[in-house]
């Protein structure tokens, strides 16, 4: 059954500079509400739910090995931070992506909107 995702990035500057802005992604009344726990390894091909329009990908807070976010398993990818959360906008014709790390790393949530 398909939820309405919204979803923003905020970023919040504080100290010597103040600042604040939010930068909303469209709303998807036919998100796909999908939340997985998988383990990442040396090629993880993850499918992407219908009408998802964005992942949100959160490795353990412990998490001490590098992971890799690709289209394809032959691409050399992005690297993501360890531990923070990354969110991706997703294209219309993007049907599967690719998760990769050195070594097997388990309890990764991918949050699909």
């Amino acid at each position: 059954m398909p939820v309405t995702s919204n979803r923003s990035v905020v970023i919040n500057w504080t100290s010597d500079v103040e600042y604040t802005q939010e930068f909303p992604a469209v709303v998807s009344p036919l998100g796909s509400g999908q939340n997985q726990l998988v383990s990442v390894t040396t090629a993880l091909t993850v499918t992407v739910p219908t009408n998802a329009v964005a992942v949100t990908i959160i490795p353990p807070v412990s998490n001490t090995t590098a992971l890799t976010v690709k289209g394809i398993a032959a691409d050399t990818g992005i690297g993501i931070h360890l531990t923070d959360p990354t969110s991706l906008g997703l294209s219309t014709t993007q049907t599967t992506i690719v998760l990769a790390a050195a070594t097997t790393t388990s309890n990764v949530r991918l949050i699909f909107s």
